[in-house]
């Protein structure tokens, strides 16, 4: 599993972790924990695989992706609103908690 932090501004990291799908499995799962919507592109081992994938909030996307198989990334994460799109999304942390969004090989 992998998963990219989304902070306060609405923007996000580096992917930490790794997904790989293999033969004929060419499904991932990607999860939004946010309470926006964003944005991702992903890419394969050659390249950008698929762009401009949008997830609601709070919702999950499985994708059968375009290109081979191998390591997969999360790209260009961001909520489509802009800055401060995770405000009040944690109370535990003043409101402002960073949050992720998942990907897994399903299957």
């Amino acid at each position: 599993m992998a998963h990219v932090i989304i902070n306060s501004s609405g923007v996000g990291g580096t992917q930490v972790g790794t997904v790989v799908t293999a033969g004929v499995d060419k499904f991932v799962t990607i999860v939004n924990e946010t309470n926006t919507a964003i944005s991702l592109d992903l890419h394969g081992s050659g390249g950008k695989d698929t762009g401009d994938i949008k997830i609601n909030a709070n919702e999950f996307l499985v994708l059968e992706h375009a290109g081979g198989v191998g390591a997969y990334t999360m790209q260009n994460v961001k909520t489509t609103h802009g800055t401060s799109a995770v405000v009040g999304q944690n109370a535990q942390a003043g409101g402002n908690l960073d949050v992720r969004v998942y990907m897994y090989k399903r299957g």
